[in-house]
């Protein structure tokens, strides 16, 4: 497996990579994660990518750490000949890019942290009731209850409408209710 780490010292990546390693132990306990670090200062980082990824092909998983560098690295897996049919490959986080790559077939996930990172349902909820003057049942917590949410796989089988992503680009204005 291959972690690929875009920003050196962040200890939120240095936890992705070390819950990245974690689950494919519980799979098998041999599984070894390499790290590849990029340095976003360098002047040339798809020729840097392109060589260091030429041997691709011998990760059955690849992570990357952060959308940030997608593109290059997905150009630099698809110009060394690895596929999604031989690597898997995910990311973490969401947008255009990231949801184009899954359309097409060359990222096989990605990490949707929005909801639990930037408190996006909690927008959401206040958008409906300022909007609609609906709210949520109520529960035990309080008035407006206490709703938990977190991380989320995003693949083909659930990936956001376009009508969705504007409203999710927006910050959720009124919104249709269907979002297809």
């Amino acid at each position: 497996a291959l972690y690929i780490n875009h920003e050196r010292g962040n200890s939120a990546l240095l936890a992705r990579r070390q819950g990245y390693e974690d689950a494919l132990k519980e799979v098998s306990s041999d599984t070894l994660v390499d790290e590849l670090e990029i340095d976003p200062t360098m002047e040339d980082i798809q020729s840097y990518l392109d060589s260091a990824l030429i041997n691709c092909s011998s990760y059955e998983s690849i992570l990357l750490g952060g959308s940030r560098f997608l593109e290059e690295v997905s150009s630099a897996l698809q110009s060394n000949g690895c596929s999604s049919d031989d690597t898997l490959f995910g990311s973490f986080d969401t947008g255009a890019a990231t949801y184009a790559q899954i359309a097409t077939g060359k990222l096989a996930f990605t990490v949707s942290q929005q909801s639990h990172l930037q408190a996006a349902l909690s927008v959401v909820f206040a958008a409906t009731y300022a909007t609609t003057g609906k709210r949520l049942a109520r529960s035990s917590e309080g008035e407006f209850g206490v709703w938990l949410s977190g991380p989320q796989i995003i693949n083909l089988r659930n990936l956001p409408t376009d009508t969705l992503q504007t409203c999710e680009a927006s910050a959720f204005p009124v919104c249709p209710n269907e979002m297809d």
